[in-house]
């Protein structure tokens, strides 16, 4: 079958996004191919959005910037719903698919060059012409033709400044072999890209089944899952289980990035297959979503295992000592030679030890990323309480749009924090994983730090900047006081900014609880002479957040969910009054999760609300179905969950200092 039918087939279909295909050598441009050697992917752009979309399996398409960080959105140079107009950056999605775009460094003329399925596709800036594998092509129209965009603020890597390339997205795809559609409902281009197989365009294997379920990125960047009984029950000597862990943790070691850190990725993929390096396509290193959190406790642990073993010369450590390399060979032969690649590991000289050693600088490679990775400005000229230093961004060392924004956002911030507190308390912070790091605080409390390692004054000193971040980063509103924390800040003026398109200036609910959650757990006996803080400040963050939470609450709302299978996400969700079977109103407390950073007339602060257009709106049901169905804007235990906390904090006696009482 020649390349273009399967894609015209799929795009009548419109049933399936990804064609996972047999493992055959990679064909020619040209040749006829079978079914079993194109794999299909679903790209999409809506007309007033700055993202792009790629669909994963039968799922539904899930947006990610056009250009990772910022807000550019498409222009529609023929009016909107042509699709023959639409103008757009593609770097990124072109990148995902996976294929390659460079630009040539120059504004007049200027090059770009995509390379996708061995075809070579170049484009002057300006110019209508183009070529594609040398031979001559024409855009359509002058409107069409390739040009860049300076993004105000922002600098590539080299510190040259910024620019975004906008190109005829339907000329593009289809001069690369892809099929485009117009989704009228939607209001978005749809692109079928036709890709010959490799390994990095098909997704890692994603599994729900015993073991290998228990070793999985989900449940590393979820936090607890891969690491509770999975690796203790080996401590007591099943050393299949150990094994398994150690396959995992090398799989672990292969996706770290050069800087220590490590991408997210959002899905369930087996890190017990041995292919899983080879599939998973590169991305920047983040502590968003629980990326590097994880993956550096997973490996905290998984080393506290193997080295109380190796001391205590226990069954598991004799039992697998002699037989872990030849076990590695067999089943992680790819991987293996992935590492040595990379100079982590000799496949070829493997020993418990060299393994443990491979692990451990693993480990403190991501130390050094938290460290590196905090935003440090000295002798600025910011207002009093106004945090400039101590914070940490969503991403680094890429620093675009609002990935450089420090970021409380799915907890980001404040699990570095709890991880540094988990190394630098000499006390049972309370945490799961603070009896993993007693190998570390050992090594980092030594006189003498061995090669890679880092003094504990060195995390006391990160860890007192980010809480003296924390607490000035509590949100203060005129004719109020001090509320709850933002998702994300500005690092230059210290102040809430924009988070994706639809996350605006704000006090956030959720991220406020696990700050607050955070600030409990402080003790006032660990806090060291010279901090940053003083407990007083920590007590009054807490208390004043508590406080906030009461005053908050709308009465008698409640969120209804209506199935809908004609729409992409199958349902619909509505928020409307909920009414009794007395008729009479609800007393059941609502909240949102974006609150406004001013009081409204009435004296009370707004839920903001927002569509991937960035534009406000006060009603829920004012959204747009994608947004509205498929983000939660609301919640109804920020109270409780608030409370839950501070009374716990309360009965240990504000640590000692009884406030509240």
């Amino acid at each position: 079958m020649y390349r273009g039918i399967f894609v015209k087939f799929m795009v009548c279909m419109l049933c399936v996004s990804l064609f996972v295909p047999a493992f055959t050598n990679q064909a020619k441009a040209g040749e006829a191919v079978d079914l079993s050697d194109l794999i299909v992917k679903w790209g999409g752009i809506v007309e007033t959005e700055p993202n792009y979309s790629m669909k994963s399996n039968a799922g539904k398409f899930g947006p990610q910037e056009l250009e990772y960080g910022l807000f550019l959105k498409p222009e529609m140079k023929f009016g909107y719903g042509n699709v023959n107009g639409m103008m757009a950056p593609l770097r990124d999605m072109i990148e995902a698919l996976p294929g390659t775009f460079t630009w040539d460094g120059n504004l007049n003329p200027g090059k770009i060059t995509i390379n996708l399925n061995k075809d070579v596709l170049v484009y002057t800036l300006g110019s209508t012409s183009a070529t594609l594998n040398g031979k001559a092509l024409t855009v359509p129209s002058s409107e069409l033709a390739p040009y860049a965009v300076q993004v105000k603020g922002e600098v590539f890597e080299n510190g040259s400044d910024y620019y975004a390339f906008y190109l005829p997205v339907k000329f593009t795809a289809e001069a690369l072999g892809a099929q485009v559609m117009w989704n009228e409902p939607m209001r978005r281009v749809e692109i079928g890209w036709e890709l010959y197989f490799q390994p990095k365009a098909v997704e890692p294997t994603i599994t729900t089944t015993l073991p290998n379920s228990n070793y999985t990125t989900a449940l590393l960047e979820g936090g607890n899952g891969i690491v509770t009984a999975n690796v203790y029950g080996s401590v007591y000597g099943n050393t299949d289980t150990l094994t398994n862990a150690i396959k995992a943790a090398l799989n672990v070691v292969g996706f770290q990035n050069t800087d220590g850190g490590w991408q997210k990725t959002n899905a369930g993929y087996d890190l017990l297959q041995d292919d899983f390096l080879a599939k998973l396509a590169p991305h920047y290193s983040t502590i968003d979503n629980g990326a590097t959190f994880g993956e550096n406790r997973y490996l905290a642990r998984v080393l506290k295992v193997m080295k109380e073993a190796a001391e205590s010369n226990s069954p598991l450590y004799t039992g697998l000592q002699g037989k872990i390399a030849s076990t590695l060979q067999v089943s992680m032969p790819k991987t293996l030679a992935r590492l040595q690649e990379l100079g982590r590991l000799d496949k070829d000289n493997l020993t418990y030890e060299s393994i443990m050693a491979c692990l451990e600088k693993s480990f403190w490679d991501s130390m050094h990323y938290y460290l590196n990775a905090q935003v440090m400005f000295y002798n600025n000229n910011s207002k009093p309480n106004t945090p400039t230093s101590g914070g940490w961004a969503q991403y680094y060392p890429y620093s675009i749009g609002y990935y450089k924004n420090i970021t409380y956002n799915d907890n980001a911030m404040t699990s570095v924090l709890e991880t540094l507190m988990d190394v630098i308390y000499d006390t049972d912070t309370g945490s799961n994983f603070w009896t993993d790091f007693s190998w570390v605080r050992a090594e980092a409390n030594k006189t003498v730090i061995e090669k890679g390692d880092i003094p504990i004054s060195e995390f006391q000193r990160a860890f007192d900047l980010g809480v003296r971040y924390t607490l000035d980063a509590q949100i203060y509103v005129k004719g109020y006081g001090l509320t709850g924390w933002g998702q994300q800040y500005d690092r230059y003026t210290g102040k809430p900014t924009m988070g994706r398109a639809y996350e605006h200036p704000s006090i956030t609910t959720g991220e406020s609880a696990r700050v607050m959650l955070f600030l409990t757990k402080i003790r006032a006996s660990e806090i060291v002479p010279d901090s940053l803080f003083k407990f007083d400040e920590v007590a009054q963050a807490i208390i004043s957040h508590y406080q906030w939470t009461q005053f908050i609450p709308q009465m008698g709302l409640s969120t209804f969910t209506v199935t809908d299978r004609t729409r992409e996400i199958a349902g619909d969700r509505f928020v409307s009054p909920l009414i009794l079977a007395n008729n009479k109103p609800s007393s059941m407390e609502f909240f949102g999760r974006f609150y406004s950073l001013e009081l409204n007339k009435d004296g009370k602060f707004d839920i903001l609300f927002s569509n991937r257009d960035s534009i406000i709106v006060y009603d829920h049901n004012q959204v747009f179905h994608e947004r509205r169905s498929g983000y939660s804007f609301t919640n109804t235990n920020t109270k409780s969950t608030a409370a839950g906390y501070y009374n716990n904090w309360i009965k240990a006696g504000g640590n000692g200092y009884g406030y509240g009482k």
